[in-house]
């Protein structure tokens, strides 16, 4: 994956208010020292440079505000627009940890070598976050613990897990 590469980082599902602003879910946590300049918006044309002027956090993602965009006509027009950021200026992680569109399309396989699909989402709890996993068996879904998560192999997109007993929900009978 180069540092060149754009990243998508969130949708935006639509405008808030008449100001112009935007709702903006995230494809995963964007900290507070998220840098929202070098933005891009994911066009048909592909990737259009814009200018965030505004960000503040709403419900369950960020209502952003754009440059050009000064009502609510405008912003109706950037619903299901994502929004990119090249790699590189992503805030490197620590040892261990992993950018949710990393893992996502990720093939997951067990112990044993048997497939159990392919990572569709993580859902964010409380105290562990979750691997959305769909395959032949259906949807399954795995917590991203130390006894569960025994490796994570980004180059190859790879996830080994423990299937712990009763995990596999999804099996279909």
């Amino acid at each position: 994956m180069s540092k060149d590469e754009t990243i998508s980082i969130g949708r935006i599902t639509g405008p808030h208010g008449i100001k112009g602003e935007v709702r903006l879910l995230p494809y995963g946590p964007l900290d507070d020292a998220f840098d929202w300049s070098g933005i891009s918006l994911k066009t048909k044309k592909g990737d259009t440079p814009c200018n965030i002027t505004g960000v503040r956090a709403h419900k369950d993602g960020y209502l952003i505000t754009i440059a050009g965009y000064a009502d609510r006509n405008a912003a109706e027009g950037l619903t299901g627009t994502e929004l990119n950021v090249k790699r590189a200026a992503l805030p490197p992680l620590e040892e261990n940890e992993f950018y949710t569109f990393e893992l996502v399309g990720a093939q997951v396989v067990t112990d044993d070598g048997r497939s159990l699909g392919s990572v569709t989402g993580i859902i964010v709890t409380g105290s562990n976050d979750v691997l959305e996993v769909n395959g032949p068996n259906g949807e399954t879904l795995i917590p991203m613990i130390e006894q569960t998560i025994l490796k994570i192999d980004i180059a190859n997109r790879l996830i080994t897990v423990f299937l712990m007993e009763g995990l596999e929900t999804g099996k279909k009978g």
